[in-house]
């Protein structure tokens, strides 16, 4: 009976739920089973940071699902590996771009870690040594090393369907989710209810929710295999994303959907127009006075000159946020003042942006510039350089997200490796 009221936690029970789950498909596809794992790991990882993912096992901390699944993809392809002894020449994907990014990025957490008694030490932001160690390096290692098993299983000759299947299965998941958490906190017409609903259900903002719904969206406009199971998968991935990106509420997903599908749409065959299209019209005509709605917002606001008041349509980002954060570059702008170096800031001892929660400037390039200095904004904009131009070459979805990306970060998201990015 202790046993059971201990740990039979809803955490717990929805463990068993998916391990069971796991173990059906297993048996389904127990000829293919590198094939399930790599699908799974693909679909989970998103999912890691929603409060409905178990996180703690039997009360062990770190025994998660996506950890275990993890695991467990790892030792399957190293022993893949071992077992055909074959290489796979990481150098290919651990370029030199990417390790000098990463090792700047690592530099810029251990001198946090270092200087952590000048972070919060209270509170909602308050920061550990061992917070810094196991969220801003284990956990970016780890996606970081899940890029790799996947590209590993790659190069031992495994599927490019696999891959787009568990991307495409993400982007119907991931709005079916988001628009699951909208609707439970929409009530009566609030539009910001259900925007916090969709925030407060996982552990990320709602603009870095929408920027990973962007992606999925190029991804899926984009794949194209040939078969009617493959054209319905692909365009229920397409209408996943939109709903994600729809029930966010980002505005800077809005715009940046819009330069998407300017750019996409003539690469794409006049009956996947026209589907595209009216997928776009039927959803914006469901949600089109909640799209306006949140689109004017702080345009009603003028400055003294009688002009719209650029400060409050940002909401408040450039007076309060980003001109007090843009004197921390000067105290290291080499090699800038450590991750999180917004919660170190005289600004936010000042309270700049009084009661608002702020941990992050809303802007990756003033994020890295500050925690990183010109190095890391020198090399993460020569890393992505190199990404686009290999999308050029190999693969024309990673340009257009290597391009989404970079607009998204202009009012939010981030350029460190973490769940919106993986």
């Amino acid at each position: 009976m202790y046993f059971g009221c201990r740990f039979m936690t809803e955490q717990t029970l929805m463990f068993f739920a998916i391990v069971f789950a796991f173990l059906v498909l297993a048996a389904i596809f127990i000829r293919k089973f590198d094939m399930l794992m790599i699908v799974v790991l693909i679909a989970i990882t998103p999912f890691s940071i929603f409060r409905f993912m178990p996180r703690e096992i039997f009360g062990v901390t770190g025994l998660s699902a996506f950890n275990v699944i993890w695991l467990a993809a790892t030792l399957m392809i190293l022993l893949m590996l071992l077992v055909r002894r074959t290489g796979i020449e990481s150098t290919r994907f651990f370029t030199v771009a990417v390790i000098a990014f990463f090792y700047v990025y690592a530099y810029s957490v251990i001198w946090a870690m270092v200087d952590v008694g000048s972070y919060p030490q209270d509170g909602r932001f308050a920061t550990t040594r061992k917070d810094l160690f196991l969220e801003e390096l284990i956990k970016p290692l780890q996606l970081v090393l899940s890029g790799w098993l996947i590209y590993a299983y790659l190069r031992m000759g495994g599927s490019r369907q696999t891959i787009d299947f568990g991307v495409l299965l993400t982007a119907v998941a991931w709005g079916a989710v988001i628009t699951g958490y909208f609707a439970t906190g929409f009530v009566g017409g609030d539009l910001y209810a259900g925007r916090y609903a969709v925030t407060r259900s996982a552990g990320i903002h709602a603009n870095s929710m929408a920027a990973l719904a962007v992606y999925l969206l190029v991804y899926a406009l984009l794949t194209r295999w040939p078969g009617r199971a493959w054209m319905l998968l692909r365009y229920a991935a397409i209408a996943g994303a939109l709903f994600a990106i729809v029930f966010t509420f980002s505005r800077i997903a809005f715009l940046v959907t819009l330069v998407i599908l300017g750019l996409v749409f003539f690469k794409l065959s006049i009956r996947e127009r026209i589907a595209v299209g009216l997928l776009t019209v039927v959803m914006l005509a469901g949600v089109s006075s909640l799209i306006i709605e949140r689109l004017s917002f702080g345009l009603e606001g003028k400055d003294t000159d009688g002009a719209v008041d650029v400060n409050k349509v940002s909401a408040g980002r450039i007076d309060r946020i980003w001109l007090p954060l843009l004197t921390e570059i000067q105290r290291n702008p080499l090699l800038g003042n450590g991750r999180y170096t917004t919660l170190k800031s005289e600004a936010y001892a000042n309270k700049a942006w009084g009661h608002l929660g702020i941990n992050s400037p809303h802007s990756a390039y003033i994020e890295i510039l500050i925690d990183m200095g010109i190095i890391g904004f020198a090399l993460v904009a020569f890393m992505f350089w190199r990404m686009y131009r290999l999308g050029d070459q190999h693969d024309i979805r990673l340009r257009y997200m290597i391009l989404a990306l970079a607009l998204l970060s202009l009012t939010g998201h981030s350029f460190y490796p973490y769940i919106a990015n993986y």
